[in-house]
């Protein structure tokens, strides 16, 4: 899932970078007079999440060539394009969170605030769906990927919070 994790963090990563991408996906376009995604949503994001998304990807391909690496890993790195793997992690992430935020504008919920449980497991959700598709983990990994996404996506936004990189808690 580091994939997908670091596809979601890449918005954040490069907000200051690449300012002639800083451009809506939604081109400003609105829906019942609300936006469809927000101005937090940008070209930048998407571009530069795949880009992460797929880079992680390399560096646990080449990881998998170890024993250590290779009985821990969920994803059989020898029977995948790893690039396809990574384009799919980082699309499915950033789909998730672009659905999310639809769904937020729609309910008139600013950018900065929570839906708590959603925040933390929309762009999780989108990674596992469109990935399903190009490679099946077994059920139990799939509620496993969830219970520890949400623990940790909590976990470090409240020690985000407590030393002071945040906010608020969630």
């Amino acid at each position: 899932m580091l994939p997908a994790y670091f596809a979601n963090m890449a918005p954040v990563i490069f907000k200051n970078n690449f300012r002639i991408l800083d451009i809506p996906v939604d081109l400003d376009r609105t829906w019942r007079g609300r936006p469809l995604l927000g101005r937090t949503k940008t070209i930048r994001g998407f571009v530069m999440g795949i880009v992460l998304a797929v880079a992680v990807t390399v560096v646990q391909k080449y990881l998998f060539e170890f024993d250590l690496f290779k009985n821990i890993s969920l994803i059989n790195y020898q029977t995948v394009n790893f690039l396809i793997l990574g384009l799919l992690f980082g699309l499915g992430a950033l789909a998730g969170d672009a659905i999310e935020s639809f769904f937020k504008r729609q309910l008139g919920v600013k950018p900065s605030e929570s839906l708590k449980i959603w925040d933390q497991i929309d762009f999780v959700l989108g990674a596992l769906v469109i990935v399903w598709f190009y490679y099946d983990l077994d059920p139990a990994d799939y509620l496993i990927i969830l219970g520890l996404s949400l623990g940790l996506t909590i976990l470090t936004n409240h020690a985000s919070y407590y030393l002071r990189i945040r906010k608020e808690k969630w």
